[in-house]
């Protein structure tokens, strides 16, 4: 065979293969593409105002207004992250939306902000990055909406990060909205397959990253804060984040995947007590398929430290130990949960997906026509600004000539402003002394110079 002929195979095949590897593998997805509302969001673009941005040269205006200490507006901001499309950018937002949270001007951050933020990140393949800011709320301010929420949880599942799905519910907690029965299904689904390998969510403590050595810098303050536990904003532990999440998401559901959820919820957020007392209601209410069968061993996984018997375990956890060891001779549910979660999500999805599309394409609508009102109303405020100012040049003029026309009937008492003024003067400064050679000194004579 001729030695060409066989390089030639061997180049086809090497393009087969890599051909293979560029084929996408395909996951789970519960969001369709008409759910994430492209078409309607890129009609922003078709705006009046927006159309006309050129994104490099007003980056560089707010830029050097940040840079010069300038307040910048928050629409400003808002017309940036909406036009926005390149991945350079990324940085960029990010110090934009920290010099803006250190303004007045953050209370104004228009809803359009926070969901271009997401969506831009989204876009750009940078969720990793926006956990971290969604998770800075102190220094970035952003919050996600219900969509936003669904979108960012639908991607990472999408990938099998659960982990960064789980996280993403959290944030949905934190803020405590739980009115889209999408976000409360996802949010359950992410959970639920986080902790089938919690381990992929690495957390380090607040109190730790403060006591890394650091270079010494004192600095005097009036008075020192006593330390405050909020038991919400404060949590940290990945399993008191997710374990809160569960609770108060199954608190909203009145069937058997929501009690779960509460159950396996409280012990893993190290409730004890609530979970007591949620047993003992559920007990004395009788209510049937209480929880899954398979939620026990979950929740042995979960807290292994809680079903081992010694001195060090507390009252609360054995007499929650026994409620669940009761728990087992009851009615239980012998579903698969796994398959229940998932039923639950793509019904929400089919129930309330056309209505969340409708009701979000009309909000798309609503914030160009805030931007222009916005606008407007700026513009108004400028020009009111700019007529004070020239009725206030206008009447210093005419004081001044006034002044000049009246010069000699007010001479007297011109002067006695004028000594006033110095009095004021000395008093403030001290009076000039005079030195025994400034008094001697004589000036020069100035003659004028003879042509020759």
């Amino acid at each position: 065979m001729n030695f060409a002929k066989i390089l030639y195979g061997l180049k086809l095949n090497e393009k087969f293969l890599l051909s293979l590897r560029k084929v996408p593998k395909v996951r789970r997805t519960f969001l369709s593409e008409a759910y994430q509302c492209q078409e309607a969001w890129n009609n922003r673009l078709k705006n009046s105002l927006l159309s006309k941005i050129n994104v490099d040269d007003f980056y560089l205006e707010l830029n050097n207004k940040v840079e010069s200490n300038i307040l910048v507006p928050a629409i400003d901001i808002d017309i940036f992250t909406n036009c926005v499309q390149k991945h350079n950018y990324v940085e960029e937002i990010g110090n934009l939306l920290h010099k803006l949270r250190l303004t007045t001007e953050t209370s104004n951050t228009l809803d359009s902000t926070h969901h271009a933020v997401v969506r831009y990140f989204i876009d750009m393949g940078e969720a990793q990055s926006l956990l971290s800011i969604l998770n800075d709320r102190l220094n970035y301010g952003i919050f996600c909406d219900y969509l936003c929420y669904n979108l960012l949880m639908d991607h990472f599942i999408k990938k099998q990060d659960f982990a960064s799905a789980a996280k993403t519910a959290t944030f949905m907690m934190l803020q405590e909205e739980f009115d889209n029965p999408i976000s409360n299904a996802l949010a359950i689904y992410s959970c639920h397959n986080y902790l089938k390998n919690p381990d992929t969510w690495i957390e380090k403590d607040p109190e730790t990253l403060k006591n890394e050595p650091k270079e010494e810098i004192k600095i005097r303050v009036k008075y020192l804060r006593n330390p405050y536990f909020d038991d919400h904003f404060d949590l940290w532990k990945p399993s008191d984040l997710v374990g809160k999440t569960l609770w108060w998401i199954g608190e909203t559901m009145n069937d058997v995947i929501g009690r779960s959820c509460q159950l396996r919820g409280l012990i893993l957020y190290n409730k004890y007590s609530e979970a007591i007392e949620l047993l003992k209601k559920w007990k004395d209410e009788e209510i049937q398929n209480v929880v899954y069968k398979e939620t026990i061993p979950l929740i042995e996984n979960d807290a292994p430290d809680m079903f081992i018997s010694g001195e060090n375990s507390t009252e609360s956890q054995r007499e929650c130990q026994l409620l669940i060891t009761d728990l087992q001779h009851s009615d239980l549910n012998n579903g698969n949960m796994d398959e229940d979660i998932t039923n639950l999500v793509k019904k929400a999805v089919d129930a309330h997906s056309q209505e969340d599309i409708t009701n979000q394409v009309q909000i798309y609508e609503e914030w160009i026509d805030v931007r222009m009102k916005i606008l407007r109303e700026q513009h108004k405020e400028r020009e009111k600004q700019q007529r004070l100012a020239n009725i206030e040049n206008i009447k210093k003029e005419l004081e001044e000539k006034e002044q000049l026309l009246t010069f000699f009937d007010n001479e007297d008492k011109i002067e006695l402003q004028i000594e006033q003024k110095l009095e004021k003067e000395k008093l403030l400064y001290g009076e000039v002394k005079v030195t025994k050679q400034e008094e001697d000194y004589v000036p020069p004579e100035i003659k004028k110079r003879q042509n020759q």
